[in-house]
């Protein structure tokens, strides 16, 4: 963006959450960095009923809900929302709105595959799993079926990760995804088999393990972090919360 962002709008006192993302906002400025960079939740998805009600209320932007239900689809209530203030340019305005277009043109199973990723992004694995759900009983192919096993992987459930890992394999004959599926098989305590199935390409595939599970180990652990991380601060606004009441 060219040009600099004044705020327009008073400050929320009552933040708002989106789930979706898992962020807080308490201005409109926030509010529209976040519908750009997580436009697709708010095309698939929709825009949160109580949203607007927030706008209003905590924004001041009274005009919005009053002609709410007169704009007849979501595309035009989206570009209603990022055009209540300046904060976009008229040809960034656009620029959403087309893309906006080119979602809406998308495949189901290619809108549904493209959700979950943004999920699985964020580590979010039974959301990204409900999604690629939902596009694997439309169309089974080799990355709805792979990223499903990387889902199933994350949350320990090696037995689903190998099933899928197998079937994007059978696919697409893509040898890395056949070596992800030993993979699966060794952190289940499946040497002999590997080493039976794996054959010439044993040894081979032993050197890229070693290096695979030690990826795998320390992503454990980030993501064990990110998670405490969460908790903490999950804590922190409780024990803010608990203090204004007190205070009050």
């Amino acid at each position: 963006m060219g040009q600099i962002i004044l705020c327009e709008t008073k400050e929320a006192e009552n933040i708002y959450r989106f789930h979706s993302f898992h962020q807080d906002i308490s201005t409109y400025e926030e509010l529209c960095y976040y519908i750009r960079k997580y436009f697709i939740f708010f095309v698939e998805e929709g825009i949160p009923d109580n949203l607007v009600a927030w706008i209003s209320a905590e924004l001041g932007i009274r005009d919005l809900e009053q002609e709410w239900d007169r704009i007849p689809t979501q595309k035009e209530k989206l570009k209603r929302i990022i055009t209540c203030r300046n904060y976009f340019l008229p040809q960034e305005v656009s620029v959403l709105m087309k893309k906006y277009d080119r979602y809406d043109k998308m495949t189901e199973v290619d809108r549904k595959n493209q959700l979950a990723d943004e999920y699985l992004k964020q580590h979010r694995y039974e959301r990204a799993l409900h999604y690629y759900r939902i596009a694997y009983q439309m169309e089974k192919n080799e990355k709805c079926c792979y990223n499903m096993a990387v889902c199933y992987a994350h949350q320990w459930d090696f037995e689903h990760a190998a099933k899928y890992f197998y079937e994007s394999y059978e696919i697409s004959g893509r040898k890395r995804i056949l070596n992800a599926y030993y993979s699966i098989l060794m952190l289940q305590g499946e040497f002999a088999s590997v080493k039976i199935m794996a054959g010439d390409d044993y040894p081979a595939f032993i050197r890229r393990w070693n290096g695979w599970k030690q990826e795998w180990e320390k992503r454990q652990r980030e993501e064990g972090m990110i998670q405490n991380n969460q908790q903490k601060k999950k804590r922190l606004e409780q024990w803010k919360r608990d203090y204004r009441k007190e205070v009050e």
